[in-house]
């Protein structure tokens, strides 16, 4: 419960979560990728397991209200993977700048999310061993259309 609520805080200090909700859809066609839901009181959070180089899954906060998708900077160190620059982002309360990492092969489940830049945060050292990484809208929305299902614990891509 408590790493529950250090995430959730996270999705609101670090600036990069957004504003979200669901609408209750028909899943279709579509990949299907097999989401964790956890819930407390009113709060839920899903979480993606992503694959990067071949190793994980790791365990990342599905935020579509993030424009940017973030590595745990401890995790991109583990794995290996360089610095390759700095960006900016920006949330309700701040703007900051962070290091950024380009991921060149990563998937969520079987679905592979194509090489892409995400910011680094340090999601896992200062919040708990919750979050590894952050699934933004720069990533979701290179599909026609998403569908999170809550209560089937699915995320459908088409």
């Amino acid at each position: 419960m408590a790493r529950f609520a250090a995430a959730l805080a996270l999705l609101a200090v670090a600036g990069l979560a957004g504003c979200g909700g669901s609408v209750h859809v028909s899943i279709g066609k579509g990949t299907q990728v097999k989401l964790t839901v956890i819930k407390h009181g009113a709060e839920t959070i899903a979480l993606v397991p992503v694959r990067i180089d071949g190793k994980g899954p790791y365990p990342f906060a599905l935020d579509t209200g993030a424009a940017t998708s973030a590595i745990d900077t401890g995790l991109a160190r583990k794995l290996g993977l360089a610095r390759v620059g700095r960006t900016t982002v920006s949330g309700v309360t701040k703007t900051s700048r962070v290091p950024q990492y380009t991921l060149r092969h990563w998937s969520a489940g079987s679905v592979q999310l194509g090489a892409r830049r995400v910011a680094g945060a340090d999601l896992i050292r200062q919040r708990g061993p919750g979050i590894a990484g952050l699934l933004g809208s720069d990533v979701l929305s290179r599909y026609h259309s998403v569908t999170i299902d809550y209560d089937a614990g699915v995320l459908v891509l088409r």
